[in-house]
């Protein structure tokens, strides 16, 4: 055998073998509980992952999407737009148990079962146009491009004062980093001014009052949960205890939601 033919064999042995590592790997996660296995896929190592091959990668994602349309078992607009997608980003399972939270009202998921210890309430905005008209699908649809398990929010608050339900409380949102696992998410649509750059409180008189209900529900049950707006998480960079404009990560969502929440419902 020459030595080409060598390189060639050598490299289809170790095709085989990492092929079959990908395959015992989406087994793995797909037997695991949902939170497990996304955790374990989107924060595998850097290293591992250069380990496997690009094609190899999209296996294990289809493998993972296809578990969670078979485990769900109903029908989610978004699988059609997955399935339509020309990549395979990473995904991340969805809960396959209790009805989808989108199929919830409002108040139902306020009151469904939560295991996490909820020690704050994050609002932010969409930062879209003042009276820009924008749903909680296309928010979603936003997020799953992302390769994200689903909408970031746990809650959206439309133009109209309407409560849409994203992801369930039950599990961590995808809104603000390193404090998702102790945290609600709520965004209203708006946040920018009419040139679509600028932040400014755009909420409706009907989001405000939406708002309020939807806050006094959540603190009914999580009493001692801290109501704080995006920017309020950001780094206190030169340990004065104030989060100064200055150090804000973003404007969102564009007006002091801890200032003017602080006591509701206390």
């Amino acid at each position: 055998m020459t030595l080409p033919a060598k390189w060639r064999a050598l490299a289809r042995a170790w095709s085989v073998q990492l092929a079959a590592l990908g395959v015992a790997l989406s087994g793995l996660l797909l037997t695991l509980d949902p939170a497990q296995a996304q955790a374990i896929w989107q924060t595998l190592p850097p290293e591992l992952r250069q380990l496997i091959p690009a094609h190899v990668q999209s296996w294990i994602s289809l493998a993972l999407f296809v578990g969670i349309v078979i485990a769900r078992g109903a029908h989610q607009p978004a699988v059609g737009q997955r399935l339509a997608a020309s990549t395979a980003p990473r995904l991340g399972l969805l809960a396959t148990s209790a009805p989808a939270a989108a199929q919830l009202t409002w108040g139902e998921a306020v009151r469904a079962p939560v295991a996490r210890a909820i020690t704050s309430i994050a609002i932010h905005c969409s930062a879209t146009p003042a009276g820009r008209d924008l749903r909680a699908a296309t928010i979603r649809a936003w997020h799953l491009a992302k390769g994200w398990s689903d909408i970031g929010y746990h809650f959206v608050i439309d133009l109209d004062g309407t409560i849409e339900v994203g992801r369930p409380l039950r599990l961590a949102g995808a809104h603000v980093a390193d404090h998702n696992a102790r945290s609600i998410g709520i965004c209203y649509v708006g946040g920018l001014a009419a040139d679509g750059k600028t932040p400014a409180d755009t909420r409706t008189a009907a989001q405000r009052a939406s708002m309020v209900e939807l806050l006094l529900a959540l603190r009914q049950r999580f009493r001692l949960a801290e109501i704080k707006g995006h920017r309020d998480y950001s780094p206190d960079r030169n340990g004065d205890g104030v989060i100064t404009p200055n150090e804000w990560m973003k404007a969102c969502p564009s007006f002091d939601a801890r200032a003017e929440y602080q006591g509701l419902g206390r």
